[in-house]
């Protein structure tokens, strides 16, 4: 089994509560473990978030499709959300995720109303 494979392996068993920090040493390594992660998230009808901090969105949904998640699909449904990290993160100029993250969670509970 490759190493790519084994942490993609890991991942995909992981329980909502398990936190794990990742470094990748190529962006299409990060692709194949989170992308097969999501992948699979959707496929069995739970949702994601992907903040993006080196690619703007529409650069990752275009490598998601590549990986055969249907982006539009899931993103209609509420499912999916790709945001940029500028956006998601920063809060009049700063990051502060006393003010962020309870905005990024509005906006997952609003994408799940779509559903």
């Amino acid at each position: 089994m490759s190493v790519t494979k084994e942490i993609v392996y890991f991942v995909n068993n992981m329980k909502p509560t398990d936190h794990v920090l990742l470094f990748y040493d190529t962006p299409q390594k990060k692709y194949d473990v989170l992308f097969n992660f999501l992948s699979a998230d959707l496929a069995s009808g739970r949702g994601a978030a992907y903040v993006c901090s080196e690619e703007p969105p529409e650069q990752i949904r275009t490598k998601m499709k590549a990986y055969n998640i249907d982006v539009e699909r899931n993103e209609a449904e509420g499912k999916l959300i790709v945001r940029d990290y500028d956006v998601w993160c920063i809060q009049n100029g700063k990051s502060n995720a006393s003010e962020s993250w309870p905005a990024g969670k509005k906006s997952i509970r609003n994408s799940k109303r779509k559903v």
